[in-house]
């Protein structure tokens, strides 16, 4: 039985909040932010088979993508790669293998929505986490980020494949994060289900306006999307931190 066509309208209007036009495709790190908080949440490097909004769709900017069977060699493949690997550096949206295990991006405003169904509570850790990822996420909480090769050490967890598969726990259940791809590293999601921020980005006013709503209310974990590039400083280096809950 086929799915019957969606009406036009609907085709176009997902053509513009996918990116799914040549004159609105993605082609930095600043705009793919922009395209995530836009949708909400995007698959990375699915194509027009998946049904959903994907990163590598925005970048290609139209309806009918397919992936190559040699994406080495795709000029599209590689820049949605490089991208991916820029916003996860930047460090403004959620980025973890969530539902199927397929790598996602979640925006700021959905990340408590997200943890909601997926993220366990504390007391049922231990019933829903294997042994490995238990290990692992002891480790996490008392570090708070570590590389990869330390991580294994640290945590007891030293064969390959069963940290690999911990890891891939851990961020299904959207309690652990990936922040550097180069590095290899991962940080805890917070106790307040909220997204992480990258402190190295912010200049002294988004600073200020960070303690003021600290101390007064929630902050709201949209601001960042909309930062201000010409105070970043290039040399920076990503520092996750969460905000202030108490």
């Amino acid at each position: 039985m086929t799915t019957p066509p969606l009406p036009e309208q609907i085709e176009l209007h997902r053509d513009r909040m996918w990116r799914r036009d040549e004159d609105l495709r993605v082609e930095s790190a600043v705009e793919a932010e922009r395209f995530i908080g836009d949708v909400g949440f995007a698959n990375t490097l699915t194509d027009a088979r998946r049904a959903g909004p994907s990163l590598y769709i925005a970048v290609c900017g139209r309806r009918d993508v397919s992936l190559p069977r040699n994406v080495q060699k795709d000029e599209e493949t590689r820049l949605t790669w490089y991208l991916k690997d820029e916003v996860m550096r930047r460090g403004r949206v959620y980025y973890a293998k969530l539902a199927g295990g397929r790598s996602m991006f979640v925006a700021p405003a959905l990340i408590r929505h997200f943890a909601a169904v997926w993220m366990p509570l504390r007391k049922d850790e231990r019933e829903a986490l294997s042994d490995a990822a238990q290990r692992i996420l002891k480790v996490l909480r008392r570090e708070h980020e570590l590389a990869t090769g330390d991580l294994r050490a640290e945590s007891g967890v030293t064969e390959r494949a069963a940290f690999t598969r911990a890891l891939d726990e851990l961020q299904r259940q959207m309690i652990c994060d990936r922040v550097r791809p180069s590095i290899l590293r991962f940080a805890i999601l917070g106790p307040s289900r909220d997204v992480a921020y990258a402190e190295s980005y912010w200049n002294s006013e988004e600073r200020s306006l960070h303690r003021r709503e600290s101390q007064n209310q929630r902050p709201d974990p949209t601001f960042l999307l909309n930062v201000n590039l010409e105070n970043v400083r290039s040399t920076a280096s990503p520092r996750v931190m969460w905000p202030d809950r108490r």
